[in-house]
Order: C-alpha cells, then sequence, then structure tokens
C-alpha cells in the first residue's frame, strides 16, 4: 500500500490527522495474520490532542480486515 494511503487509514483508525500520523508514527509493521501494529513516537504526548487519542502504550493495532475493506475501496 502506497504510504499517503497507510497513513490515511492509520488516521481513520486513531482520529488523527494525516499529519499528526507522519509526524508522530515511529515503526509501522504487518503481522503475519495481516493486521498492522502501529507504533507512535513518545513525542506525541507533547501534544494534548494526539495523546489523548492514542492509548498510553502508543501502540494500536489495525485490522486485517479493515486493512483489506480498505482496500477494497470499502473503508
Amino acid at each position: 500500500m502506497e504510504l499517503d494511503k497507510r497513513n490515511t487509514l492509520i488516521a481513520r483508525e486513531t482520529g488523527l490527522t494525516v499529519g499528526e500520523v507522519g509526524t508522530y508514527l515511529a515503526q509501522f509493521t504487518v503481522q503475519t495474520d495481516g493486521s498492522w501494529l502501529v507504533h507512535f513516537g513518545f513525542e506525541a504526548d507533547q501534544s494534548p490532542d494526539v495523546a489523548r487519542k492514542l492509548p498510553a502504550d502508543k501502540i494500536v493495532v489495525v485490522s486485517k480486515e479493515t486493512v483489506d475493506s480498505y482496500e477494497r475501496g470499502n473503508g
């Protein structure tokens, strides 16, 4: 998946803007089951608006079903 589309899906799933995803995304991994494991940097805590939208550990899982649906254009 293209970088901009990936960031758009992550933004949709987290409630962040695409710009915030681009700024704070630290690591992105596709898991063996097709889900995405998304790590945000702890620098995100510097923005209260961003920090409140993310879990304390800054790790978000995007399910395989969500990824597949988005790639098919149903997202």
